[in-house]
């Protein structure tokens, strides 16, 4: 029975090439957005799940609009962190600078080595979880 459904599977792709290749191609095309959307949509939600109050973590970000586009990024000014401190927004308990950078180590045009660099406030231990 099974042998008799992949003859006629076989025979109905040969005999109508346009249409099989077109109905393949678009469900290869929309499991690969299916696929794309859940990678998506898992990296997003991935963030922070190691830490103990995650829904009480947030980070500021900073846009620079220009004539034309606008650009977001995570590096603010420093002495945001002491006007977040006043009592003007009672509603933050804690506040925290984190600077990252890395530095690479290159000798006769080869990469020998890449190192990540991490400062922090003092109570990064208090907002952070760490294991």
């Amino acid at each position: 029975m099974l042998k008799n459904y992949l003859k006629i599977m076989l025979r109905n792709l040969i005999n109508h090439r346009f249409y099989s290749a077109l109905n393949i191609i678009g469900l290869a095309i929309g499991l690969a957005c299916c696929i794309l959307i859940g990678l998506y949509i898992d990296y997003e939600l991935g963030f922070d799940q190691n830490q103990r109050n995650r829904d009480q973590i947030y980070r500021v970000i900073r846009e620079t609009k220009t004539v034309d586009q606008a650009a977001f990024s995570e590096r603010t000014l420093g002495g945001l962190v002491e006007v977040l401190n006043q009592d003007v927004y009672p509603e933050i308990s804690e506040t925290l600078r984190i600077h990252r950078w890395q530095r690479t180590i290159i000798a006769d045009n080869k990469r020998i080595y890449k190192q990540a660099f991490c400062l922090t406030d003092e109570n990064v231990l208090q907002v952070l979880t760490f294991h």
